[in-house]
């Protein structure tokens, strides 16, 4: 860039920019059918179609409330969804426990859906030496091939007999699940006792 002289014009180094259009004496329709030919203006007319048909929902008015005397007229709703959901949950309370309990596990206690299960493998229980007959309530699972998966107890006691006790419960096996049925775990409640010897 050069300097300036004194003895230089300064208007020759300042850079020509295209002036603005002189408005005076032109008419409003004029000025705005220039405005509305400008690439400035498309462009927001655009962004602002495409806020609106974005927004198109909010804007549309709402429908009429009907009046009380109408909508007692109405025909009710039906909730098909929930009709589902209660045909569902009838049929399935139906097939859950299509059988009854067994004599046998009915005996010792069982409780529950595996209270239906016929057991295979009953090992006695194991000889401890208790100072007081005990009884420690156990939850258990067991697989859909028969196998006792696990066992929590459900109150809390000795831990040394609850775990020998679910020690035990592990040893058991159940009847495997026919195929026709979901292949799903069971739960059961049984009481094991530990008696004086």
């Amino acid at each position: 860039m050069e300097e300036a002289s004194a003895s230089q014009d300064w208007k020759a180094l300042v850079p020509e920019y295209p002036r603005p259009r002189r408005w005076d004496g032109v008419a409003d329709e004029e000025r705005m059918k220039v405005l509305r030919n400008s690439q400035e203006f498309r462009e927001i007319e655009k962004s602002l179609r495409r806020y609106l048909e974005e927004k198109e929902d909010l804007l549309l008015p709402e429908p009429r409330l009907p009046s009380p005397k109408e909508a007692w007229e109405l025909p009710p709703r039906r909730d098909r969804a929930a009709e589902k959901i209660v045909a569902g949950l009838s049929g399935s309370v139906e097939k859950a426990f299509p059988e009854k309990p067994l004599e046998e596990n009915l005996q010792l206690g069982i409780r529950g859906p595996l209270a239906m299960r016929k057991i295979l493998e009953r090992p006695p229980p194991p000889p401890i030496k208790v100072r007081v007959e005990t009884e420690i309530e156990l939850i258990f699972w067991v697989l859909p091939n028969g196998m006792v998966d696990r066992a929590i107890p459900s109150v809390k006691g000795d831990a040394e007999l609850e775990r020998l006790a679910i020690q035990y419960m592990k040893q058991w096996r159940f009847a495997p699940l026919p195929q026709d049925q979901p292949q799903v775990e069971e739960w059961g409640t049984i009481p094991v006792r530990f008696k004086l010897q």
